[in-house]
């Protein structure tokens, strides 16, 4: 087998969980401006975002902008929902092209309307799915209860 070498750039995910700086209430314009100028300041040293629920208001908006400037996406939401309403988010995201995006459930009907959510299309256009089965906080909380 021959050894594939991998970029740093491939391999790092950069979370744009990045707070809001702004005062008098929340301007989604300002933030997303805010984002888009870490984006580029990190210019082509980096390919992969990950955006999550600090960024909620802006999700469309920075998927759309990274596309455009051909970055991968990861999209962390942890959808936790029923199977049709998890089928329908995750075929919706599928059609903005991200490239991962993850769950938080036990249940195999919600894993599987993903999956068959993703099998309407073409193999390279289908993003990784991860299910996250157990929060940290959550872990934390449990244990400390016992």
């Amino acid at each position: 087998m021959k050894n594939k070498k991998v970029n740093a750039k491939d391999k790092l995910i950069v979370a744009l969980d990045i707070p809001y700086k702004g005062t008098g209430g929340y301007y989604p314009d300002e933030h997303f401006k805010q984002i888009v100028k870490v984006i580029n300041k990190l210019g082509s040293s980096v390919s992969f975002y990950k955006i999550g629920f600090y960024t909620f208001p802006l999700w469309l908006d920075l998927i759309k902008y990274l596309k455009a400037n051909n970055k991968k996406v990861f999209l962390d939401i942890k959808l936790s929902d029923i199977p049709e309403t998890t089928y329908q988010a995750v075929y919706l995201a599928t059609r903005l092209n991200v490239d991962m995006i993850t769950l938080n459930t036990n249940d195999v009907a919600v894993m599987k309307a993903a999956k068959r959510a993703v099998s309407r299309f073409e193999k390279s256009k289908r993003p990784q799915i991860l299910n996250v089965t157990s929060l940290t906080s959550c872990a934390i909380q449990i244990k400390e209860n016992k």
